[in-house]
């Protein structure tokens, strides 16, 4: 199978004379590096590399030099997102996953209700289920990891705002009795009598 970027492969040959003659290896072409004699390094992208085998001549034997092409696959990549306790509705929670690729991971309210706000900043609208995914979409070099998602729980807690009330004029005669009753609601929306 193909090579993997971020990897390091080592290269082993057989037949030939026997006579133990060395065998070099060098990059023509490609995200490759040689590490040593027999390593091929792969730490700069993906595609094909291009590499030269020598087999050095003797008294017997003349030196042979073959070229062959090696592909280069993205590698993969895993999210490690912790799981989440369950929430009060007035906290703010600021999501923290990793990528093993150190890519930048990226973050979507699933269900529930919660709002995402600067990439990874999580609050609360109300109760209920959150679901939370934690994606990252590779790149040139890594494929997509596989999204982790996190529920928990958000327990509604009840805020004592100042109510907002409605604006209301009356114009009477003077000396009339009138009968006034002003509504509004509260910060939750439900309405004041």
């Amino acid at each position: 199978g193909p090579l993997v970027y971020g990897s390091t492969n080592l290269f082993t040959l057989s037949g030939g004379n026997g006579l133990g003659t060395a065998i070099s290896y060098q990059v023509v072409a490609g995200p490759g590096l040689m590490v040593g004699s027999n390593k091929l390094a792969v730490l700069s992208g993906t595609g094909s590399i291009e590499l030269k085998v020598t087999k050095a001549g003797d008294a017997y034997y003349e030196n042979v030099e073959t070229n062959f092409v090696i592909q280069v696959a993205k590698a993969s990549q895993s999210i490690a997102f912790p799981a989440m306790a369950d929430q009060l509705s007035t906290n703010h929670v600021t999501l923290s996953a990793t990528a093993s690729s150190g890519l930048p991971v990226n973050y979507t309210v699933v269900t529930g209700p919660a709002v995402l706000t600067g990439g990874n900043q999580l609050s609360f609208t109300n109760g209920g289920v959150v679901a939370v995914a934690a994606q990252q979409s590779g790149d040139t070099n890594y494929l997509a990891a596989l999204a982790v998602t996190n529920t928990f729980t958000v327990t509604l807690v009840h805020v004592n705002e100042a109510p907002v009330a409605n604006s209301q004029s009356v114009t009477t005669a003077e000396d009339t009795v009138v009968a006034i009753v002003l509504t509004g609601s509260d910060g939750e929306g439900s309405n004041l009598v």
